[in-house]
């Protein structure tokens, strides 16, 4: 069947001011996909629409897969990254985008989203119907146009009425994270840049393809934090407390962020919550179970390890989603500096930024309290973030723990 409003979402636009580089643009889907399915991708053009089919690939995909599909030379496209090895077909007319352009995705012969990278924002044209036959459509509507930006008044863009009068618009857009069936339509979740951007490993003020799909380093719900009045939820904290460094030195509370994952759309599997039985990381530790989002750093053997680098299926498992309900909550604990702290008596680092801020439901506080702040300095520790950069030394001790 035809793939459906809201079944992929728009997460970046990058053009190519100076001609150095490629264009390109990337969608993440929110439900499975069969392989086969086509989408197609139209941009309306003033001297000339252009036209290519998306095919799915055998491997099919995934909710939260992330497709990213290179624009070479304005007659061409080629996908550079795609869980399922799809293909692309049918190249027509030419697809050049400029820093207030638009694309379209289509099937059959319905618009399923458009996105606008001078507009700051992805569309999934939910309260939209646009139907065509070919999708020979002149634009985004301005009715739904004026009406997004009727409510949303502090746009970057100031004072704008059409999609062709934008001041101040930006060449390269990317989404910055969180849930984007949430947040996709509201601009504070993008961010922006004139400058030029390689397609290949692009870097739109600090987000990336790998930043877009890494998922926040957080501590779920029952997470025992230690400090200075003994063992606490980490839900209970607040701004102030004192916790305990790996050092025994006390550092205040900055922050708690928090953010509502839904299940309805996965996660992806390697984005699961990850369960560290008791003293499956050696010496008693954690001293009760632990979970922890995938990509929360623990200190092990010196080498900071993303707890999805450390899943054995033993004694460090994802958590079926099935036990996590309909969402779940997740927390960070911001101090002034990157630290290890103790979680269930296991090091374990505090938030650091290279995620945004932007993906915490409560990011709101954090602006009102803080405003803009520079960014924040890694502790000198090596970091693995997936199995293979995992040292062996590191491996031989998880694997020789003893599990409570």
């Amino acid at each position: 069947m035809p793939v459906s409003v809201g079944d992929i979402y728009f997460t970046s636009l990058i053009t190519d001011p100076d001609g150095s580089n490629a264009d390109s643009f990337s969608f993440v889907t929110t439900t499975n996909i069969a392989a086969g399915e086509t989408i197609t991708f139209h941009q309306p053009e003033a001297l000339g629409d252009g036209f290519f089919t998306y095919t799915v690939g055998v491997g099919g995909l995934s909710a939260l897969d992330q497709v990213v599909i290179i624009l070479p030379n304005n007659s061409s496209a080629t996908v550079q990254s795609d869980p399922s090895g799809g293909s692309i077909s049918g190249f027509t007319g030419t697809i050049s985008i400029t820093s207030s352009d638009n694309l379209i995705a289509g099937s059959g012969g319905q618009v399923i989203a458009a996105i606008s990278n001078g507009g700051l924002w992805n569309q999934t044209l939910t309260n939209l119907s646009v139907t065509t036959d070919t999708l020979t459509v002149t634009g985004l509507s301005d009715s739904a146009l004026n009406t997004f930006i009727a409510n949303n008044p502090t746009l970057a863009s100031p004072a704008v009425e059409d999609l062709d009068n934008f001041t101040n618009v930006r060449d390269n857009m990317m989404f910055t994270g969180g849930d984007i069936t949430l947040h996709g339509d509201d601009h504070n979740y993008w961010t922006g840049t004139n400058d030029p951007v390689s397609h290949t490993n692009p870097d739109v003020n600090g987000t990336t393809y790998a930043t877009q799909a890494a998922n926040v380093t957080c501590f779920l719900a029952g997470s025992l934090i230690s400090t200075i009045d003994g063992e606490k939820p980490v839900e209970s904290l607040s701004i102030g407390d004192l916790i305990v460094s790996q050092n025994g030195s006390c550092t205040p509370v900055k922050w708690i962020g928090r953010q509502t994952v839904s299940t309805r759309f996965g996660p992806a599997e390697r984005l699961m919550p990850v369960r560290f039985a008791a003293g499956s990381l050696g010496e008693g530790l954690p001293h009760t179970d632990l979970t922890v989002t995938a990509d929360h750093g623990m200190l092990v053997g010196g080498v900071i390890c993303h707890a999805g680098a450390l899943v054995n299926g033993t004694t460090i498992t994802r958590v079926p989603l099935a036990e996590m309900g309909e969402s779940y909550t997740v927390y960070h604990i911001e101090t002034e500096e990157h630290e290890i702290i103790l979680a269930n008596g296991a090091p374990a680092e505090t938030f650091i930024d290279n995620v945004s801020r932007r993906v915490f439901d409560n990011y709101a506080e954090f602006e009102a309290l803080y405003g803009d702040v520079p960014e924040m300095e890694e502790l000198p520790y090596p970091r693995a973030m997936s199995a293979r950069q995992v040292p062996g030394w590191v491996i031989r001790a998880i694997a020789g723990a003893k599990v409570a």
